[in-house]
């Protein structure tokens, strides 16, 4: 499979017509939905199979602390990622001056609240995280995700899975066009 060079800016970034066409698709989900759910759901679940095996295979069966390590790294970077554009944020990840002024440290309570994981599991499985050195203390209290844990799933895991996201999203919008064929067998 192809690998993306670590931290750099894909050869080609989506334009405006590119997004407009996304954005006409939204707009028409429901309708295509309603024409096509077994096919669809055929389609999403064996991409969410496919990637919950892999996860499942990286945290060598724990899906319960990749779900923490999640929620601790969304928690971080959320409302900076958000306001970046992308073809910034390669640049902000590795500038590791940079990445650490903004990261935001994560506590448990709020990792439990999100995942709906119980906090006492929350707790252990944080113990569990940093003894494998994936999450670290962070200054300002809570936890960070570690430069460990970006490595364990970059570039190649999250290249990966990327690009059978957006394969499987392929699959789904032929599913729409003129002759496309929604049935199981194809999908």
């Amino acid at each position: 499979m192809t690998q993306a060079p670590a931290f750099q800016k894909a050869p080609d970034t989506p334009t405006r017509d590119a997004l407009a066409a996304i954005d006409a698709l939204l707009d028409r989900h429901a309708a295509f939905y309603a024409d096509h759910p077994l096919a669809v759901t055929v389609l999403m679940t064996e991409f969410f199979m496919e990637y919950l095996r892999k996860l499942h295979h990286a945290f060598d069966g724990d899906l319960t602390s990749a779900l923490v390590l999640g929620e601790i790294g969304q928690a971080n970077t959320r409302r900076f990622v958000r306001a970046l554009h992308p073809d910034a944020l390669p640049t902000w990840m590795v500038d590791t001056e940079v990445r650490d002024s903004v990261l935001r440290g994560c506590n448990g309570l709020s990792v439990s609240m999100a995942s709906g994981i119980p906090r006492e599991t929350v707790r252990r499985k944080i113990k569990v995280l940093e003894d494998e050195g994936l999450i670290a203390p962070h200054p300002d209290g809570g936890w960070a995700a570690t430069d460990k844990a970006a490595e364990r799933f970059s570039p190649t895991f999250n290249f990966e899975q990327s690009r059978r996201l957006l394969e499987t999203l392929r699959r789904i919008i032929e599913l729409g066009l003129p002759g496309g064929d929604a049935s199981p067998e194809r999908a």
